[in-house]
């Protein structure tokens, strides 16, 4: 008889929010240009009011918000929009979307009371943060959200330390 022992890598979550879209480029663009992190990446954001006013003007903006940020994060990504009772709209990519846009009894996840809240909390993200990270989500604020092991989360909270001295 013999037997093995499969060792896997601890996944874990990151998350920060940003109230510059800019200071969001600037990270996702160094973390994809870092071929040693194997890390993935997630983002939400909430969308004007204005965004349903008209439903073609919507569908436009739905289109090149996909184009923008397939190009920031990779073509393969998926997108998402979702609508929560209290934080309206919400754009989101990344490899999450799924998860956010999974339904349960013909509704998103997301768009369930306690959703975004929820979700995050299942990720492992303290009550404090993500209660926070919902809050600043709602006044527009980018959630993002980065999966991978312990090795690479650790290193990409140093570089966003160095990052927030720097200015």
């Amino acid at each position: 008889m013999s037997s093995s022992i499969t060792k896997t890598k601890e996944k874990r979550f990151f998350s920060k929010t940003f109230d510059q879209l800019s200071q969001l480029e600037k990270i996702i663009r160094l973390i994809r240009e870092d071929t040693i992190l194997d890390v993935q990446l997630t983002l939400l954001v909430k969308l004007e009011k204005s965004y349903r006013a008209d439903i073609q003007d919507a569908a436009e903006r739905i289109e090149k918000l996909y184009s923008y940020w397939k190009i920031l994060l990779g073509p393969k990504t998926n997108f998402g929009v979702f609508n929560n009772q209290e934080l309206g709209d919400v754009f989101i990519a990344g490899p999450l979307t799924e998860l956010f846009l999974h339904d349960v009894d013909g509704k998103k996840l997301a768009e369930l009371s306690e959703g975004p809240y929820g979700i995050l909390r299942g990720l492992g993200i303290d009550g404090t943060m993500a209660t926070n990270q919902v809050k600043e989500l709602n006044e527009g604020n980018y959630l993002f959200l980065v999966k991978g092991n312990r090795f690479d989360i650790d290193g990409l909270e140093d570089v966003l330390r160095e990052l927030d001295k720097v200015g």
